[in-house]
């Protein structure tokens, strides 16, 4: 190859890594280290709350480009130390592009330390046609750890009503209490997958979000939360027929199918913010950049 071949090649993908480190200093959550390399980086830090949760950190990443594609690489690691309580999301929706070149990928490190709470609610991520897309969660949670996280994905661009003919999408979710795995999940579809359509997979709908939630210890027991699903399924009548809760051990799990990724998030957010209500008796809050 080329020198000028060589360079391009070099140059055709985006290599991006973003380092998150939260600690507690009595009285808020702050970030103790923050690190970044290409484009992907934090582009605000809040503390919007009041009350009892007035110390939540609220971090809004942004990756400029805006998606993914031609073999680019995202990666992006957040640890919560002992007592912090983090919010991270992002301030649109994420893109999965079509791809001539090789898949991309992007890669997700999350880890929870004894009584620390992470609440990792990206908005959704778009899967463009002949999209070449694979994603990795991985969430490292601590005995006494909690947790509320969720992913949605759209499949095509609703607004010009485009259909995922071609490509190719692979998701894997691990979940490890204490370093044993406590969860896992993969998905794998090519373009025009007939699950896509098949009653046992999405039944023609272009939206799936799922949440997991990992209650603080003293409000796992199994009686706690199917008490809690219960309560859920009284205050939300109008989202009971199309959100699913189930349970493995002590993981909370919600999964939601639909037509509008809007509908799906606020969903998944009325799910979240009963879980914060229940768990810490916070009040009421919705980030103002879901709404923008």
């Amino acid at each position: 190859m080329s020198e000028v071949g060589s360079l391009t090649s070099a140059l055709s993908h985006w290599e991006a890594k973003l380092e998150l480190v939260f600690a507690y200093d009595g009285k808020r959550s702050l970030p103790v280290h923050r690190k970044h390399y290409g484009p992907v980086r934090v582009q605000k830090m809040l503390w919007p709350e009041s009350g009892k949760s007035a110390g939540c950190c609220h971090a809004l990443i942004v990756h400029p480009p805006a998606g993914l594609a031609n073999g680019d690489h995202l990666q992006i690691e957040v640890s919560v130390n002992t007592g912090a309580h983090v919010v991270i999301t992002t301030p649109g929706s994420g893109k999965w592009y079509g791809s001539a070149g090789g898949p991309a990928q992007q890669v997700l490190k999350l880890k929870v330390d004894d009584h620390a709470c992470l609440e990792w609610l990206p908005q959704d991520m778009i899967l463009f046609n002949q999209a070449q897309a694979q994603t990795t969660l991985e969430i490292q949670l601590s005995d006494q750890a909690s947790f509320i996280g969720w992913d949605i994905l759209t499949i095509g661009r609703q607004s010009r009503r485009e259909q995922f003919a071609q490509g190719h999408y692979a998701s894997r979710v691990h979940i490890y209490r204490e370093e044993t795995l406590i969860f896992q999940d993969k998905l794998c579809f090519a373009g025009d997958d007939r699950w896509l359509r098949s009653p046992l997979g999405l039944r023609n709908h272009t939206v799936m979000g799922t949440l997991w939630a990992y209650a603080p210890a003293p409000l796992r027991s199994a009686e706690q939360i199917d008490d809690f699903i219960e309560k859920l399924r009284e205050s939300l009548p109008f989202l009971y027929h199309a959100i699913h809760v189930t349970c493995l051990d002590d993981l909370m799990i919600a999964r939601m199918l639909g037509q509008d990724a809007r509908q799906v998030m606020d969903g998944l957010a009325a799910v979240r913010m009963m879980l914060r209500q229940h768990w810490f008796n916070f009040k009421e809050y919705y980030p103002r950049i879901w709404r923008t």
